[in-house]
């Protein structure tokens, strides 16, 4: 398994977009391609000495249901995927908080702003 953090954020905004649908029990689904390639982008912008260790954390979060699961994050059903996704975002870890964090907020600002581009 390599460490590809397009595969592994796509099953973390995918959880992350379920999960503020969820939060604003909007019934239309976003897609998670707009979120996706934002958070891409934004990761693409981090200075070198920030990237690595992302890549990192998102390999660990990526690869650590195997253990559980036997598959990978973003192989796992939608509903695993959230719960886990919050396990994380409620975590007494503050590195984990993190780097949800930086998922939930790049997909908060990418769903008002299709939203508001729509409406």
């Amino acid at each position: 398994m390599g460490l590809d953090f397009r595969q592994c954020s796509s099953g973390i905004v995918g959880a992350a977009v379920a999960n503020l649908c969820d939060e604003i029990k909007s019934p239309d689904r976003l897609q998670t391609h707009e979120p996706l390639e934002f958070v891409l982008s934004q990761y693409d912008r981090m200075p070198d000495y920030l990237r690595l260790p992302f890549k990192l954390i998102a390999w660990i979060f990526d690869a650590a249901p195997i253990l559980v699961h036997g598959r990978p994050f973003h192989k796992l059903s939608l509903a695993t995927r959230q719960q886990i996704f919050l396990n994380w975002k409620n975590s007494s870890l503050g590195f984990k908080r993190d780097f949800i964090r930086f998922f939930d907020t790049l997909v908060i600002f990418a769903w008002y702003s299709e939203h508001e581009l729509t409406t």
